[in-house]
């Protein structure tokens, strides 16, 4: 019970109100204007820091405490049915946003590996600005050469040539030419 008492406390304080209102952008209308003859909604942009969410174990230290403070209590029941499936909801949502946040994470990670150079010339000259010392220039043509090596023994890429039509009435030609000499060469038999 204590632990609702605190997140409830938390939650409704003036500041997080207030905070919420002007993060959405709009604030509430002062009392002196609400009854004014213009109902046009009173904004007012603030560069406060808007309301954060509570850290996932007061929250479910609260649902728990709200759960069994509305089974003891005397609301109706698709009022405890609606506030028990919100809480859950609300843990699920908090649960799959933490994993997600995870994965996303690992993943990354994953594509910055991948974009770092481990071999070549780029990773010599990696955190270097002046390539002017023998040194780096002795490592950057060893690197270059360990490249050329390494790409002159994969094997060779070959791209489809484009069939010309030209060729394909040639061949086509030649090999009438073949089928008419087999056939004269059988009649003279």
């Amino acid at each position: 019970m204590e632990a609702y008492i605190q997140a409830r406390a938390a939650a409704f304080s003036t500041l997080n109100i207030t905070s919420a209102w002007r993060g959405s952008g709009a604030t509430a209308i002062p009392a002196a204007d609400s009854h004014s003859s213009s109902y046009a909604p009173y904004y007012r942009r603030s560069s406060s820091r808007t309301a954060t969410p509570p850290d996932f174990n007061t929250l479910q230290k609260a649902n728990t405490v709200l759960s069994t403070a509305l089974n003891q209590g005397v609301l109706n029941t698709p009022t405890k049915r609606y506030i028990n499936k919100l809480a859950d909801e609300t843990e699920r949502l908090n649960t799959r946003n933490t994993l997600q946040k995870r994965e996303t994470d690992n993943l990354r990670s994953i594509i910055q590996k991948r974009r770092t150079q481990n071999k070549g010339k780029r990773a010599v000259l990696k955190g270097q600005f002046h390539i002017s010392t023998e040194e780096l220039r002795s490592q950057v043509v060893e690197a270059e050469a360990a490249t050329a090596t390494a790409t002159a023994s994969q094997r060779p890429r070959t791209t489809p040539q484009p069939i010309n039509e030209a060729v394909i009435e040639e061949i086509d030609e030649e090999s009438e030419e073949e089928l008419y000499d087999s056939d004269l060469d059988e009649l003279a038999l």
